[in-house]
């Protein structure tokens, strides 16, 4: 699926294959939309394009305003199957398992958008938003067994990440 940035509600995708996928879709696409036109408003950073940041949900190096972005749609995403989860008991089991891999996807991202010098005051103030929704998410955890698989993917997939970045050029002797 994508976001049509220029058209604010806007999205293309594929047909989704269950009504489950197809509402997690819009959850994710709508992040973005609203983000987008939130940049257009106020300028949230100032970080370059560099391809450089994790994001758990990528294979590749992603910039700043992509890291931004995946942080603020995966948020979302967790919010929304852990409602699912407390709500709907004959989804609960597969709900609670995505709200836990969202979860811990977002507390492997948030300490680099946190800690950026790049952030405007507006940004800052957003960013701080994120990671306090984060925390309230925290006060209804998913079971420990989900929790324990989502943060091992995690882990997994960012030993993955680091074997595939190229190797940092040594600096120079002066």
């Amino acid at each position: 699926s994508g976001t049509r940035r220029e058209a604010f509600g806007a999205l293309l995708s594929t047909t989704p294959a269950t009504p489950t996928a197809l509402a997690a879709t819009l959850v994710h696409e709508m992040q973005h939309t609203k983000l987008a036109a939130l940049g257009e408003l106020v300028e949230l950073h100032r970080a370059g394009p560099e391809a450089r940041y994790f994001a758990p949900w990528r294979p590749d190096p992603r910039p700043y305003d992509g890291l931004l972005h995946g942080t603020y749609a995966h948020l979302a995403l967790a919010g929304h199957f852990q409602r699912t989860a407390l709500a709907e008991p004959a989804r609960r089991e597969a709900a609670w398992a995505e709200h836990a891999r969202y979860h811990a996807q977002v507390a492997a991202a948030l300490p680099a958008l946190v800690a950026s010098p790049d952030l405007t005051p507006a940004g800052r103030r957003f960013v701080d938003g994120m990671a306090a929704a984060h925390e309230r998410l925290s006060a209804r955890p998913a079971p420990r067994g989900h929790t324990a698989r989502a943060q091992a993917y995690v882990k997994a997939v960012r030993t993955l990440w680091a074997q595939r970045q190229p190797p940092t050029p040594p600096i120079p002797n002066r």
